[in-house]
């Protein structure tokens, strides 16, 4: 085998790659990514690995980290039920579900409230006058 001739090593079942060192076939190959940046939370009790821009990262039981996640590896991501994304879309959702929810309440109760309080301030709201 002569230098001249291509090689791809593994160690130890991992791969260790350079970013453009090689191109492989789920990479862009010189075109724009839309990067998705949120918080991952690593709740399983084992070492997880995620695909972000930058590679794979790798997050500790419990551990959360920032990672700005190509759209192929946020997919996967949400797949994946041990993981908790902050910061998604579906999340943003959740949360406006919820305050609607407690508007409903807050006007059943005859509280009166500002148009764009937080959902934790006017919680409280309502808390308090069932407290009552």
């Amino acid at each position: 085998m002569g230098f001249e001739t291509g090689i791809i090593a593994r160690t130890g079942g991992t791969e260790n790659r350079l970013l453009g060192a090689i191109a492989y076939g789920d990479e862009n190959h010189g075109r724009a990514v839309r990067r998705n940046p949120m918080k991952v939370v690593n709740n399983s009790k084992a070492l997880q690995g995620v695909n972000t821009s930058k590679g794979v990262v790798y997050l500790r039981p419990g551990e959360l980290k920032d990672v700005d996640f190509t759209k192929e590896g946020l997919e996967q991501a949400r797949r994946l039920p041990f993981l908790a994304l902050r910061g998604d879309k579906d999340d943003k959702a959740a949360a406006d579900n919820e305050r609607d929810e407690l508007k409903k309440q807050a006007d059943e109760l005859g509280i009166e409230y500002a148009k764009n309080i937080p959902a934790d301030k006017l919680k409280e709201l309502v808390d308090a006058k069932l407290a009552e």
